[in-house]
């Protein structure tokens, strides 16, 4: 299996690194969610009746950490800070990021 590359340092990652790395690169200050994807973590949250702190215990993050990301002092998580929030919010990457698919898994 091909690990991804740093886009910084253009070196090859280990495992525990492209866990960590953020989706995306931070390029000419361009910020891995914007204010679109924002809104909709935060739409999906108050549709299934998520409060900030739960959401914190339901993904598994320090106190606080939910409220920095929707309130945007935090726009570069970790891919597996992703995956915790969209399993937690029942959507995927894809539309959290990007708004392709639906906001909600079927099946």
């Amino acid at each position: 299996m091909d690990l991804p590359t740093d886009v910084n340092t253009h070196q090859q990652t280990t495992p525990v690194q492209a866990a960590t790395m953020p989706l995306v690169s931070r390029q000419r200050g361009a910020d891995v969610l914007t204010d679109e994807a924002l809104a909709r973590i935060e739409a999906r949250r108050v549709a299934l009746g998520i409060g900030v702190n739960e959401l914190d215990r339901r993904c598994g993050w320090s106190n606080g950490e939910a409220s920095r990301l929707l309130g945007g002092k935090r726009r570069d998580p970790a891919l597996s800070s992703m995956v915790d929030l969209v399993g937690v919010l029942g959507t995927t990457v894809d539309w959290v990021v990007w708004g392709r698919g639906h906001a909600e898994l079927s099946g």
